[in-house]
């Protein structure tokens, strides 16, 4: 077949801009290339590097229902978070983007971005031993626990005499006067006056079935 002038010309710059393109794809794959690289060593000195040297303890309170995003933010103001983006990357990268857990939590800043994302999913938040002694009244109880600020006092004496909540625990009273053992409780600031009633009244439920089998 006989080729015309156009259709030589039309060959030769078909093959100049395929030559183009291919030339332009490896620049472009070499960048990303370098950039994931890049990104990958920022990455890991990060995730291995402590908050900072000042070796402090910061206590940090995550409400519950809060958002990742909400989370970083929080984090992000107490100054435990410095580099937001490093910081989701490394969460979803350990897959815990579903897992932060609520509660009250004290961190020192010579953690690294990796252990306070562990704590922080691991639920390794502050707990408060609070002692409550044996004759303490229903109302002594409730001031000791609000003075750590554990629960809504006035809900706690409330809950006390709510005849469904008795009855869920198979008390058999107008109050749970007399039913919170006494002893040493290991409570966190996320634990609501129920939870707390509610251990108490098993724990001393369990002692005594142990007690008398």
């Amino acid at each position: 077949m006989f080729t015309g002038p156009n259709s030589q010309t039309d060959f030769h710059i078909g093959e100049k801009m395929n030559k183009s393109n291919k030339k332009i794809l490896h620049i472009l794959f070499a960048c990303i290339a370098v950039f994931i690289i890049g990104f990958s060593a920022l990455l890991l000195n990060y995730t291995n590097s402590p908050i900072d040297h000042k070796n402090s303890t910061v206590l940090v309170n995550i409400p519950a229902g809060t958002s990742l995003s909400e989370v970083v933010k929080i984090l992000n103001q107490a100054d435990l978070v410095k580099h937001p983006v490093l910081f989701y990357s490394l969460v979803v990268i350990k897959g815990v983007t579903r897992s932060i857990l609520a509660g009250e939590y004290e961190f020192n800043t010579s953690l690294t971005p990796s252990e306070l994302i562990d704590k922080l999913s691991l639920g390794d938040m502050r707990y408060y031993y609070v002692t409550i002694p044996e004759d303490l009244s229903l109302q002594e109880i409730a001031t000791r626990l609000s003075a750590f600020n554990l629960g809504n006092k006035e809900e706690f004496l409330e809950l006390a005499k709510d005849k469904a909540f008795l009855e869920s625990m198979n008390i058999k009273a107008d109050s749970i006067e007399g039913y919170l053992f006494p002893d040493t409780y290991k409570i966190s600031r996320t634990m609501t006056a129920r939870q707390i009633m509610r251990m108490m009244v098993d724990h001393g439920q369990r002692l005594q079935r142990t007690s008398n089998p």
